[in-house]
């Protein structure tokens, strides 16, 4: 745990911000997924229909998105409990709306031994940010992107 404090006040002062918003923003969106549905959890993404290309061209944000995805990672690790991938991708998506950005959220289906296996993954500018262990192997059944004020 001390080591954990040690690495933290070895960040520069943006990243504390970007940790601490990450941290609480995952803890917020576990809960919501807990006590709601996923259609209230979502309700701010529009639907993408048969993985429709989106027009990524004002997506030049990438330090940022990079940014935010390592703070939503490294708060996922410090936090009690499992933080889902589902939890991480939304967490940096509300993350993402706030600074303007756009993006895509999958959620993808694997079938592996007669168990079907749910994933999902955030994607900017079409690199995959949130969820990139494996998402190659599962099948997108939805996607999602979220408008941003111009």
């Amino acid at each position: 745990m001390i080591k954990n404090i040690q690495n933290f006040c070895r960040l520069d002062r943006e990243k504390k911000k970007l940790f601490l918003e990450a941290y609480v923003i995952l803890l917020w969106v576990r809960t919501i997924l807990k006590l709601t549905s996923f259609k209230y959890a979502t309700q701010d993404l529009k639907q993408i229909q048969n993985n429709a290309n989106i027009d990524d061209t004002a997506m030049t944000d990438q330090a940022i998105v990079a940014n935010v995805c390592e703070a939503v990672k490294q708060a996922s690790g410090h936090t009690w409990g499992k933080n889902t991938c589902l939890a991480q991708t939304i967490s940096a998506q509300k993350m993402l709306v706030k600074r303007q950005i756009g993006g895509r959220l999958y959620i993808g289906v694997m079938k592996e031994e007669k168990i079907h296996k749910a994933h999902a993954w955030l994607a900017y500018n079409g690199e995959v940010m949130i969820g990139e262990y494996e998402y190659e192997k599962h099948e997108v059944m939805v996607s999602y992107t979220w408008d941003v004020a111009s």
